[in-house]
């Protein structure tokens, strides 16, 4: 009896000295989610449907319009008999405006206006 009172005071001295560690409890909503977020086939079904959503990001891209911009400089060396020049220098700059009404992919799909 003695040596049980001796471990209870002993145990309940730490616990008073702050020496056990602190219990934390979760509310039903925390526990729940957690399970669903730690859970591999939730984790599956979220990775699927962001693919999907990047395949309709990806398709919807093709109908937008597309610009392209180019620029260029440089020497070009030229010889003819008419110019008795050596060279000149080059500058272009080109911009382009596209818009795709059909799929490439798709060659039977019909344009509805």
């Amino acid at each position: 009896m003695k040596k049980f009172l001796f471990i209870m005071l002993f145990w309940t001295g730490f616990s008073l000295l702050g020496v056990s560690q602190p219990l934390y409890a979760l509310s039903l909503s925390q526990a729940i989610e957690d399970a669903i977020i730690n859970n591999p086939e939730f984790r599956q079904e979220v990775k699927a449907y962001q693919a999907i959503e990047a395949e309709v990001a990806s398709a919807k891209g093709g109908y937008y319009p597309v610009i392209d911009l180019s620029a260029g400089i440089g020497y070009e060396e030229v010889n003819t008999p008419i110019t008795n020049s050596s060279g000149l220098m080059r500058r272009e700059t080109a911009v382009r405006l596209t818009q795709n009404y059909l799929k490439a992919s798709q060659p039977n799909q019909k344009l509805s206006v």
